[in-house]
């Protein structure tokens, strides 16, 4: 891994370009030891990188000499001072990677340690972003309104590369990780646990797809086979990990352990298409949503305009929401979802879509949640958004209820994100503009108020 922008400060000595030996201390005496009553500089050997995998997330190292609570305080471009959280440490190495820092940034620090003077590191800058991925447009900011959360993270797919990203509420790129080329990403989401990222990197034709345990300092905590993922996976309440494998000619769900071992919980090919008149091959998926209360799955086809409600531990077919035969009603009619992405199921029981505006009619992406009234097998519309809008995505789409009501919407391969009111009033809106309608896309999203707690340092302090 190449380290670019290390600059290490050892015992009073500045040096930049690569690692360096501490020089030894010097005393004022003749013969060169130190006095018998000395004691070691509480933090020495103070050092800080800018990895070319983060870019944007600086990470400060130091020796300590006592066991205590320490922290990093540092200004961005000599603006307000922030600081990573106090955390209690050991005596020895130690290190901070710093967070919500834009692009070719100046950032100056000091770490501190109880009951201790800080001590300066040298100062650091950022990269520029990496070069195809464009710095986002902040059209609308209501910051008053907004949900309180302060970051979005997704991804962004230029085709020829692909990144997870973290969003602040102005609009900037504060945290970035490129995937490894060619695979892709679209499924960036949060541990249940909070402490990491999960981060898909899909090779859709072949067997080398994976989801990693990302922490936001770069650590790779445990990687999980996941062979033919073409889209969707999810992280389950035990902390595994299920997903949707395109096989060619049909789709199966699958689940991984932590120890790695693989079980096939539901196949589109032992469905009895025949009698549904569906063709097998066209059993592809792009979203995949866990109910935890019933420990059932809500798997999205596009290529169905569907969406199956499946009970692993039921019978082979599913209950079908959608345009497939025999799925459930829509009500009004005309609210029948088409083409649709992003599918979960909301805390209260809806289910939320992001669709075309009509069968086949490409001209606006809406948003939409459904009441499912199982007594008469209905979809019953209960809100909508896009309506007059003129925003078309032709792929992706994701759209997310909101703890205080408004609605966070992503339009996918238009890459801009909105939230809007329960009522519509817009209160946000970012784009990435300069792309043409279909040859990047967002992922899914998630918004989140506290990048540290993404940072890994839980996550290996719990053991993982």
């Amino acid at each position: 891994m190449l380290v670019l922008g290390l600059v290490l400060a050892c015992a009073g000595k500045t040096e930049s370009g690569g690692p360096t030996v501490t020089p030894p201390p010097t005393y004022p005496t003749d013969t060169g030891t130190a006095p018998e009553d000395s004691e070691p500089a509480p933090l020495t050997c103070l050092a800080v990188e800018v990895r070319d995998d983060l870019p944007l997330s600086p990470i400060v190292r130091w020796e300590q000499a006592v066991a205590g609570e320490s922290w990093v305080e540092f200004e961005i471009d000599g603006g307000a001072t922030l600081r990573t959280p106090a955390r209690a440490r050991g005596a020895g190495a130690a290190s901070q990677v710093l967070l919500g820092i834009e692009a070719d940034k100046v950032v100056t620090w000091r770490v501190v340690l109880t009951g201790e003077a800080p001590v300066e590191g040298p100062a650091v800058s950022t990269l520029r972003l990496p070069g195809g991925l464009p710095a986002p447009t902040l059209l609308t900011l209501d910051a008053a309104r907004v949900d309180p959360r302060s970051y979005l993270i997704t991804s962004y797919l230029a085709w020829t590369a692909a990144y997870s990203i973290v969003l602040d509420r102005d609009g900037r790129i504060v945290w970035v990780r490129e995937t490894p080329t060619p695979l892709w990403t679209l499924w960036v989401l949060p541990s249940r646990d909070g402490t990491h990222l999960l981060v898909d990197a899909a090779d859709w034709s072949g067997v080398t797809s994976n989801v990693t345990r990302v922490a936001l300092d770069g650590s790779e905590l445990q990687t999980y086979a996941t062979p033919f993922l073409h889209h969707p996976f999810v992280e389950l309440p035990d902390e595994t990990i299920a997903w949707g494998a395109a096989r060619g000619t049909y789709e199966t769900l699958e689940h991984v352990d932590n120890a790695g071992a693989t079980r096939q919980l539901w196949s589109c090919e032992d469905w009895q298409v025949d009698e549904a008149g569906v063709d097998p091959i066209r059993c592809v998926s792009n979203s995949l949503h866990h109910d935890d209360a019933t420990g059932t799955y809500y798997f999205s086809f596009y290529s169905l305009d569907s969406v199956a409600h499946i009970d692993p531990a039921g019978p082979s077919t599913p209950r079908w929401f959608g345009q497939i035969a025999g799925a459930y009603a829509f009500d009004p009619p005309e609210s029948v979802f088409d083409w649709q992405h992003g599918v979960h199921l909301t805390d209260s029981g809806t289910l939320l879509v992001s669709t075309r505006s009509a069968p086949d009619v490409r001209e606006e992406t809406h948003g939409r949640e459904y009441v499912i009234d199982d007594a008469a097998r209905t979809l019953r519309l209960t809100w909508s958004y896009g309506e007059g809008e003129g925003i078309y995505a032709s792929e992706i789409g994701d759209v997310r209820r909101l703890p205080g009501g408004n609605m966070l919407i992503n339009y996918g391969s238009t890459p801009r994100i909105r939230e809007v009111t329960a009522d519509g009033e817009l209160l946000w809106d970012v784009v990435f503009e300069g792309a043409d309608e279909g040859t990047v896309w967002l992922g899914r999203q998630h918004l989140v108020d506290d990048l540290y707690a993404l940072d890994g340092w839980d996550a290996r302090a719990g053991g993982r």
